[in-house]
């Protein structure tokens, strides 16, 4: 089915039941062919003559991606196009306007804990170098610099740690910040200081293949672990050296947290530990999509027989505001983005409408996610917290290509609207 009668997007393919978006996206254009610039393919008859300058006032458009509105998915990729591309600038416009002067977020303000500070700051500036913003180019340059400078001040310059007071999962998140400065802009100054913080991931790693709270910790978790494997992907990509063993120690690691220790007559559910998985045989939504992420950036092919089952349990819990989880959200956007074609394009419509619905659309929050009722948002992470993630989850069809092998740009509006 490639259309369907509904007042809301439909889906791409025909599930027994389908959920269509209940709400109109009711959305303001604010470009329109310039007179004489040639245009790469035919824009709709309906926008009018495409030599001439859009006349009068702006009025509302209705943009149904999966249905009549075609020509908005094709032209902004599988990620959603204009509409997904706004709801990330509109974030990003939000949390630019909270970054305090000494370049950090200061989740405390904005309903979240003090514990929370640095890796938000974190999760901050990489939203914002998903959208294609750098220390060198974008709107938000002088943003990303001054977080990044924050996140370098916080770095033990003997041991490489980030965040010392904090948890490892503090370090992790910045070590990914570091790694994807470093391999968006080449700076030496990025690449010494995320050098020495692989350095140190590398050294905490537990002798069960994984990370905790703190380094050389008798237990792992699949949560911090998770965080890590990021790390060292990102790493990678950038160039940074380290042992590329941590990548299947990791693996092991995540087999101990499987049901059935991930055998054939494993279901795919990943727990919170190995002894979580003994004692209960039972995983966790977040933490089979983290596994499956771990899988999938370790070299595990799409067609394994985890990652299918892990992506039917995630696709049978599709994203609901009702119970919010944006941290599930986060793995399962990525997890089934790497899994591509039906699942991609299945899950990114569910987590797009959702997160389109649900973006505050009035002042003081404009462009932010309420954190209230996230399981780690409400009075933790905060609303900083919440809109990073939502706009990482918007921004996951080109932060990263197809094939993981580099850095993705996000498209600009005019590309968007005239490629």
């Amino acid at each position: 089915v490639i259309a369907a009668a509904t007042d809301g997007p439909a889906d791409i393919f025909k599930y027994n039941d389908p959920t269509p978006s209940d709400k109109i996206g009711t959305h303001y254009i604010n470009a329109a062919p310039r007179a004489g610039r040639p245009l790469k393919s035919p824009l709709p008859k309906a926008w009018g003559p495409q030599d001439q300058v859009a006349k009068g006032t702006l009025g509302t458009v209705n943009i149904n991606l999966f249905g009549t509105g075609t020509r908005f998915l094709l032209a902004g990729g599988r990620g959603g196009g204009l509409q997904s591309r706004t709801a990330v600038d509109s974030a990003l416009h939000w949390l630019a306007a909270r970054q305090e002067a000494d370049g950090m977020w200061d989740a405390t303000k904005y309903e979240g804990i003090d514990e929370a500070v640095l890796g938000n700051t974190g999760l901050a500036v990489l939203a914002f170098m998903g959208a294609g913003n750098t220390p060198r180019k974008g709107e938000y340059m002088r943003t990303v610099a001054k977080g990044l400078e924050a996140i370098m001040r916080h770095q033990d310059p003997n041991t490489g740690r980030i965040g010392a007071k904090y948890s490892l999962y503090t370090h992790a998140i910045c070590t990914i910040v570091l790694s994807e400065a470093y391999g968006r802009t080449r700076d030496e100054r990025y690449a010494a200081a995320a050098q020495k913080a692989v350095s140190f991931s590398e050294k905490a790693v537990n002798n069960d293949g994984g990370w905790r709270y703190q380094p050389k910790t008798d237990v792992s978790d699949m949560s911090v672990t998770a965080w890590f494997v990021q790390a060292f992907k990102t790493a990678k990509l950038a160039g940074l050296k380290f042992n590329n063993a941590v990548y299947s120690q990791a693996l092991t690691f995540v087999d101990s947290c499987t049901d059935q220790g991930g055998s054939k007559d494993s279901a795919g559910n990943v727990g919170y530990t190995y002894q979580a998985n003994q004692e209960y045989g039972r995983g966790h939504p977040a933490l089979t999509a983290a596994g499956m992420m771990i899988r999938q950036f370790t070299g595990t092919g799409v067609k394994n027989h985890l990652l299918v089952k892990g992506a039917e349990i995630t696709r049978s819990q599709p994203p609901d505001w009702k119970r919010k989880d944006f941290y599930y959200w986060y793995y399962a956007t990525y997890a089934m983005h790497n899994m591509g074609e039906e699942y991609r394009l299945w899950w990114n419509g569910k987590i797009r409408d959702v997160l389109l619905m649900h973006q505050a659309r009035e002042e003081p929050h404009a462009g932010s996610w309420d954190p209230k009722d996230d399981k780690w948002g409400d009075k933790r992470g905060g609303r900083i917290y919440t809109t990073a993630l939502g706009a990482l989850c918007l921004e996951v069809y080109y932060r990263y290509n197809d094939a993981l092998t580099s850095f993705g740009v996000a498209p600009d509006i005019d590309e968007l609207l005239l490629q």
